[in-house]
């Protein structure tokens, strides 16, 4: 159905509007909802209430891109459920800003993970303790076929050489006792959006020196 078509139906307000909008643009909303919260069910709800927010504001209102109109709504829903769960994400990241170079020696030479935490560039250790500090690295061994492929991108090559340096820093005795002496609660995402403690737990269950029950 057209947009000047699904109009007249919250016009004339026929709940039918809403199961049109649904057909037209169900898929488009909900990935804009995705996007921002990687979580199914948070997404479904954002979209749920992006056609409630559209049945309240037509009428008065009759968008002229109505595309554009929901995307909108779904966007800041999103947004303003993400900033509920307090989770910071630097952007740019300093620890790979500083590597967009197309020599992969001085990105070799510019690139150390480990001294991105150490010398906190990006103040995380000044965030306030409820504060989640979401640092997305991509850690892995590289053979030659992926090198030369590389990944997409203007810079696929620099980047696909630093997996091998953020396995390194992974696995770093430096950055681990830098998040023992700064008492670092390491949670995965599960916990970062539910509030559980499912990694903490894991860390116990092995008698982890990275448990903060034994920092």
């Amino acid at each position: 159905m057209r947009d000047g078509e699904i109009l007249d139906l919250y016009w004339a307000r026929e709940e039918r509007a809403i199961l049109e909008t649904q057909a037209s643009y169900g898929r488009y909303c909900y990935s804009i909802a995705w996007h921002i919260l990687h979580m199914r069910e948070d997404a479904d709800e954002c979209v749920n209430d992006t056609w409630l927010r559209a049945w309240n504001a037509i009428p008065p209102r009759r968008p002229g891109r109505l595309g554009v109109f929901l995307g909108t709504i779904t966007r800041n829903l999103a947004l303003d459920r993400w900033k509920e769960r307090n989770i910071y994400i630097p952007a740019p990241t300093n620890a790979y800003k500083e590597i967009e170079t197309d020599s992969i020696t001085a990105q070799r030479e510019r690139y150390d993970p480990v001294k991105y935490y150490t010398e906190d560039p990006d103040k995380m250790l000044e965030l306030p303790d409820d504060v989640i500090f979401e640092q997305s690295w991509h850690p892995g061994y590289v053979d030659y076929f992926v090198y030369k492929q590389g990944d997409y991108g203007p810079h696929a090559k620099e980047f696909s050489s630093v997996r091998t340096e953020d396995v390194a820093a992974l696995t770093s005795p430096v950055l681990r006792q830098w998040i023992r002496v700064h008492k670092i609660e390491l949670i995965n995402f599960r916990d970062a959006l539910y509030g559980t403690h499912e990694y903490q737990n894991y860390l116990r269950s092995i008698d982890s020196d990275l448990y903060v029950g034994n920092m």
